[in-house]
């Protein structure tokens, strides 16, 4: 049964038992690696025990898919017990069909497919945001640890600009449960300033080159927008134009730039100081 567009979840759980490579659903959510399919059905997919049991706690759950080896075993039946109480399917495959559906190079046999969500930009920019902004950042997993940091650092928002699909099984992978209750967005350079312009909202601009504040001393305080570029190409002209303040983290001049997850938990963790004690 190929999987349709998203809508109220069935109050019935059923458990049943696919063996076969050629099942129409196993064919289903394999192309749930697909961004055609993830945009056409309104689901995607996370893997691992414990990013499933995140999204059944966080998320809007269409089906909890366990792999056979889980069966029986303490962490399968956790998750089991998870779905039943909120009257989610529960769908269990054989280990070879998991692999075919799985896109890690050694899955633990648990996936959740689950009800895209996308916030939009507007939303998260009102009040007085607490933002991480990424931009140019390609990598669904570096984007999904920035999320995570985003959310133990105490951020109220991420907005992601050209480049990532939020719904990515490897982004939410890597995000670990924080891009379901850290509100995350999509957006476009262009939209990103015309709509911070709108409101009172500080752009702090992560750079390497150029005058810049050092990260430990620059202003935090919110309504700001922290921003993090690609580890290649740093971030676009136009956001660093629109910035009111660069920032900078110090390096060995041999070092050309530091991974965008590790900058942004540095500077992270720096705001969080200030976050903290107002």
């Amino acid at each position: 049964m190929a999987l349709k567009p998203a809508r109220r979840l069935s109050p019935v759980t059923y458990v049943k038992m696919i063996t076969s490579l050629h099942n129409p659903r196993i064919k289903t959510l394999a192309a749930l690696h697909q961004s055609r399919t993830r945009r056409e059905t309104g689901f995607t997919l996370i893997e691992g025990v414990r990013p499933a049991r995140e999204a059944l706690t966080h998320a809007e759950i269409r089906t909890l898919v366990l792999s056979e080896k889980l069966e029986g075993k303490p962490e399968g039946e956790a998750l089991k017990e998870l779905a039943r109480q909120r009257d989610i399917e529960v769908l269990v495959i054989t280990e070879g069909c998991y692999r075919k559906i799985s896109g890690l190079r050694h899955p633990e046999g648990a996936a959740a497919v689950i009800v895209s969500v996308k916030t939009p930009a507007s939303d998260i920019l009102k009040g007085e945001p607490r933002l991480v902004v990424t931009a140019g950042v390609q990598d669904p997993g570096n984007a999904g640890a920035i999320v995570r940091v985003a959310e133990a650092a105490g951020a109220t928002g991420c907005l992601l600009l050209g480049g990532v699909d939020i719904t990515h099984p490897r982004f939410l992978r890597a995000a670990m449960g924080s891009s379901f209750r850290l509100p995350c967005a999509e957006a476009g350079v262009v939209e990103f300033i015309a709509e911070a312009k709108k409101t009172p909202l500080r752009i702090l601009a992560a750079t390497t080159s150029g005058p810049a504040v050092h990260y430990n001393e620059a202003d935090y305080r919110p309504p700001v927008a922290i921003c993090i570029g690609g580890e290649g190409r740093g971030l676009p002209k136009e956001i660093e134009r629109a910035a009111d303040f660069k920032i900078a983290v110090p390096m060995s001049r041999q070092v050309e730039s530091l991974n965008a997850a590790v900058a942004a938990g540095i500077i992270l963790y720096q705001a969080r100081m200030t976050w903290c004690n107002r």
